[in-house]
């Protein structure tokens, strides 16, 4: 969705710093506040949290804890799907 997300975006807008047909665009930060949005050249900060928490790390660690749970109480569980995140 993000992928999507980011063509359609790019239809009117560019990442930050990119050059057009030889005209280098400039980004300008603003100096008396920081948006964490500025962070990024592109449209990336809108996933930035979900990046931070690691989540493909989490979900490895979650399906090895439902494996030892279920062997420690003889409990059948199917095998867990390998975690497939998009950017």
């Amino acid at each position: 969705m993000f992928h999507r997300l980011k063509t359609t975006w790019e239809k009117s807008r560019f990442p930050k710093g990119r050059e057009v047909n030889g005209k280098k665009f400039f980004h300008v930060l603003d100096d008396t506040k920081d948006h964490w949005a500025d962070r990024r050249p592109d449209l990336s900060y809108m996933i930035a949290p979900e990046e931070s928490i690691e989540l493909e790390k989490w979900l490895k660690q979650l399906a090895s804890l439902i494996q030892d749970y279920a062997k420690k109480n003889n409990v059948k569980v199917s095998p867990l799907a390998e975690p497939r995140l998009e950017n």
